[in-house]
């Protein structure tokens, strides 16, 4: 057991998931909308691993792949929420 993280993007499904050792332990939704906005909401992890910063990374996958497509992020999950106004790095893509 390594416990490393990896996050994959799902285009398709429009998330990010977080998998370790095999096993999808977390992931991230978002819908894009016709006005150039991503509205993230939804948040979930495993509840053994809460605390681990596994959603917090969920969130700020989603919000580079928001600058990286010039968009912004309106957060209607309370966790998302929380985690981007905790992060002044992405400050450029809350909406």
């Amino acid at each position: 057991m390594t416990n490393e993280i990896k996050y994959v993007f799902d285009n398709d499904r429009s998330s990010f998931s977080a998998w370790m050792d095999g096993q999808k332990v977390g992931f991230a939704t978002f819908i894009r909308t016709d006005d150039g906005k991503f509205i993230l909401d939804y948040t979930q992890v495993d509840p053994k691993l809460q605390g681990q910063n596994i959603g917090a990374e969920l969130v700020k996958q989603v919000a580079i792949l928001a600058r990286t497509e010039n968009r912004k992020i309106i957060p209607t999950c309370r966790f998302a929420k929380i985690v981007l106004q905790r992060s002044p790095e992405f400050s450029d893509v809350i909406d």
